[in-house]
């Protein structure tokens, strides 16, 4: 859906300061890369467990202890990673 794909852009833009423009273009290659390699209902189910991570207490870990979703985790980070080298994102 459009909405989250404007979200990840606004998203990836947030986390990584640069030229406008620049990095408009660049945070929408990574979204493509993403949308190449996740279905959406798979992008959304890792996403959240990402980060759902952060959340103190119990509910928080349930995420951290769970170890199917620590697998999910892993993959979403590293297709993160993946996706941002190919677009020339910088770490901030």
């Amino acid at each position: 859906p459009t909405v989250d794909r404007v979200l990840y852009v606004q998203e990836c833009m947030r986390n990584h300061p640069g030229p406008h423009y620049e990095m408009v273009n660049k945070c929408a290659c990574a979204l493509d890369k993403v949308a190449t390699e996740l279905p959406f209902d798979d992008y959304v189910t890792m996403s959240t467990a990402a980060n759902a991570t952060t959340i103190g207490g119990e509910r928080g870990s349930y995420i951290r202890d769970t170890e199917s979703l620590q697998v999910l985790i892993r993959k979403y980070k590293a297709l993160q990673t993946q996706v941002k080298k190919a677009c020339f994102i910088l770490p901030p």
